[in-house]
């Protein structure tokens, strides 16, 4: 496969997944260590010094059990005791956190006057205000239901009943914020699936504890029975209040029948009335000419259905048929199957078709007719029956306007003795409910025990030191590891070679180590530029270089001339020092090397290694001058530049690959290896039609820090330029870095490390 193919089937594919294993992991906690084990330290240290400046608090807990026998003395449906489920418990608890009782226990307790529930009278900072609340919180934390989703927090609008009317507004104010505290340091919640509710109370002092919780449960019990009460006594007052209505309303009812009955002169007798009798004959006589008649009608529309269907789909039916319809059926099949053989043997125009086709036409005419025929006979079955069913209709009718004008009369007094009755059995109903009612407003009791009082206790239920230190490691544990998750996808340079080559799809000829001891393109000299590569033959970095000579020798053929490009995707990335070193490493090898200073935009070559000139590259590719006669010398070294001209031609000149391999080609005969620089291939054009004239090209990619993205589209455009990238260079790594990013690597790092002497 050739480089392009390769590089083309590389940016098509979609990149594997890495594939995510304990190795991969340990790697990246490798190479967070220090970042993991400082986020851990500090938020230990954090967690440490809160839970030191937590209060200790004490929690009481009373349970409350809720009645679920029917103690009823009496049947009183006014006030009933349902059989609690989860919703009933679930509402009792909300009940038992209720504002009202709350109220009820901030003013029975006097909390106003205790600084721990009043913050006016203490002046807390911030700092001690936020510890108090987390040691409630952790409270409520240990509990078995210690949610704190379960503390009421809706305010309601009685906090001011409870207090005296002449109350000024500082003592309301100091009011609500007692019991606000209060509301904070409670908890209600069912205990499992039993019909005990836990009510548990926070506090700074254990007895204080203690009387809070009994307290509430106190209040709710109290609340509870006085609602009951208040319930039933209410609905006492409004029976009397009906009683004296009804008992009206009956006496009233029954004059009324009396005088109507007076009046009208009605005398009841049994028996019944000869229309009465007729009404009974004629009811089941229409009901059979109805049903006889809805016969009909169905088949008449059945009938209608298949008329307007096909031939076949119509007389298949049982509706439209006679002896006549069956005989022509069969002799239009007979003529159908006839038809069909002259058909396939004569052609449209023949007598035989055209006869036989005639024939066929007829004979559904004749079936047309004779389906009409059948159909007004059942239209007119259908008429007939209607005309029975109206007849009937009309003397049934006239025989109940009969019977309705005689019994008006009957009609009002019945009216009147309903609503005699319904009075009379209504009254009656309420005066026994009365009389229960008056009975169970004495007999009422609330269906909430006290089942245990709480004791004081006599251990802190917060802070827990174990607790917290481990809610904090693990907290710690949390956010190192989402703090290095995000570092790791924020990471947008390419650190192995494996990286690359599962994305781009492009191999990676070598990794060139940061150079020790020098920094590139700002050393005083070209001896001090170049002598790391003479004092440090067994480096890392010399030996990458070896490595790129490897890869070009790899592509010459019987060392022929060659000429070698390399580019990157932005500036800065190494390109024009390995150009440099490249060419130091083939001239010690005793290569004819020549420079070629490509970037005539930034000429960082040509500033280092060659004398100012107005002739250079660009002039020797538009044929201006003779390209040898602008070649130099670079001093101490066996190398020869062509450079870039020190002033910019305002021309407009355009770089043409053509005019590039003309310019190599005729380079060639002089020398053995043609290095160029070329400019950065995302902001310069030039760099794909350069790179593509040569006869390969290397690009450079700063480890860890050039951008993916930005490889990707280089390399893309290069290869839209027909250029033979033969391998990517990562440069400028730490190699003991890179060790913790690629598997083999890193494990094998310490053994092929100690072959490197920098």
């Amino acid at each position: 496969m050739s480089a392009n193919e390769r590089l083309d089937s590389g940016l098509t594919a979609r990149p594997e997944s890495d594939k995510l294993d304990l190795k991969s992991i340990l790697f990246v906690i490798q190479r967070r260590s220090r970042l993991i084990l400082s986020i851990i330290a500090g938020v230990m240290a954090l967690t440490l010094f809160l839970t030191s400046q937590l209060n200790d608090v004490y929690t009481a807990s009373a349970r409350v059990l809720i009645d679920t026998r029917d103690r009823q003395i009496i049947d009183d449906k006014i006030s009933t005791t349902a059989r609690p489920d989860s919703t009933l418990m679930d509402t009792e608890v909300k009940l038992i956190m209720s504002r009202k009782v709350m109220n009820r226990v901030s003013k029975q307790l006097n909390l106003v006057e205790d600084p721990e529930f009043n913050p006016l009278l203490t002046k807390r900072s911030a700092f001690e205000k936020f510890t108090d609340d987390v040691s409630a919180w952790l409270a409520r934390l240990a509990s078995p239901r210690g949610s704190p989703a379960t503390i009421a927090t809706t305010e309601d609008t009685d906090d001011n009943a409870i207090l005296d009317t002449d109350s000024t507004p500082a003592e309301r104010l100091a009011f609500k914020l007692s019991t606000d505290q209060l509301e904070r340091t409670v908890l209600a919640y069912r205990d499992g699936l039993t019909f005990v509710i836990q009510v548990k109370a926070t506090s700074r002092d254990p007895e204080k504890a203690a009387a809070i919780a009994n307290a509430v449960v106190k209040a709710y019990i109290d609340g509870q029975l006085e609602s009951r009460i208040a319930e039933t006594q209410k609905a006492s007052d409004w029976l009397e209040q009906r009683l004296e209505v009804l008992r009206n309303d009956v006496r009233d009812a029954e004059k009324s029948v009396e005088a109507f009955r007076s009046e009208q002169g009605i005398i009841e007798a049994a028996g019944i009335s000869t229309i009465e009798a007729k009404i009974a004959a004629l009811t089941p006589q229409l009901l059979i000419l109805q049903a006889d008649l809805v016969e009909k009608q169905s088949r008449y529309s059945e009938a209608l259905r298949h008329s307007g269907a096909d031939t076949d789909s119509a007389d298949n039916t049982d509706v439209i048929s006679s002896p006549l319809l069956t005989m022509l059926r069969g002799e239009r099949s007979g003529l159908a199957r006839k038809f069909a053989e002259i058909s396939a043997q004569y052609e449209e125009r023949h007598p035989a078709y055209i006869r036989a086709k005639t024939e066929i036409a007829d004979l559904d005419k004749s079936i047309a007719q004779e389906r009409s025929r059948i159909l007004s006979g059942l239209k007119s079955d259908v008429e007939v029956a209607r005309s029975r069913v109206a007849a009937v209709e009309g003397s049934l009718s006239e025989q109940n306007g009969q019977l309705r004008r005689s019994n008006i009369d009957q009609i009002a007094q019945r009216e009147l003795e309903r609503e005699a009755n319904a009075s009379r059995v209504l009254y009656e109903s309420l005066l026994g409910r009365a009389a229960e009612v008056t009975q169970a407003v004495e007999l009422q009791q609330s269906d909430a025990y006290l089942a245990a009082a709480a004791e004081v206790p006599s251990e802190p239920s917060a802070p827990d030191h174990k607790l917290n230190i481990l809610l904090g490691l693990v907290a710690s544990l949390a956010i190192a590891g989402l703090t290095v998750l995000i570092l790791e996808f924020l990471e947008t340079g390419f650190v192995s070679a494996d990286d690359i080559e599962r994305d781009i799809g492009v191999p990676v000829i070598t990794t060139v180590a940061e150079a020790r001891g020098f920094k590139l393109l700002k050393s005083p000299t070209v001896g001090d530029l170049l002598a790391y590569l003479t004092e440090k033959p067994y480096s890392a970095y010399a030996n990458a270089i070896r490595s790129l000579y490897a890869e070009i020798h790899k592509h010459r053929v019987n060392r022929e001339a060659f000429v070698v490009a390399f580019t990157s995707s932005l500036p800065g990335e190494g390109k024009t020092t390995m150009s440099l070193c490249l060419a130091r490493m083939a001239a010690g090898h005793g290569e004819r090397v020549l420079l070629v200073d490509g970037d005539i935009h930034h000429r960082s070559l040509s500033a280092l290694l060659a004398t100012d000139t107005d002739a250079g590259f660009l002039e020797a590719l538009s044929s201006r001058i003779d390209p040898l006669s602008a070649i130099q010398d670079v001093k101490e070294t066996k190398l020869k530049i062509l450079p870039a001209a020190t002033t910019r031609n305002d021309d407009l000149t355009v770089i043409l690959q053509e005019d590039c391999r003309a310019l190599f080609a005729k380079l060639k005969g002089d020398f053995d290896l043609i290095i160029v620089d070329c400019p950065p291939a995302l902001p310069v054009l030039e760099a794909s039609t350069i790179s593509s004239a040569a006869d390969i090209a290397l690009f450079a990619s700063r480890w860890k820090k050039t951008d993916k993205k930005a490889v990707r589209r280089a390399v893309r455009l290069l290869a839209s330029h027909g250029t033979n990238v033969a391998g990517i260079v990562l440069t400028r790594a730490d190699l003991r870095k890179q060790a913790l990013y690629e598997q083999f690597n890193g494990e094998h790092y310490k053994l092929y490390s100690a072959y490197y002497h920098d």
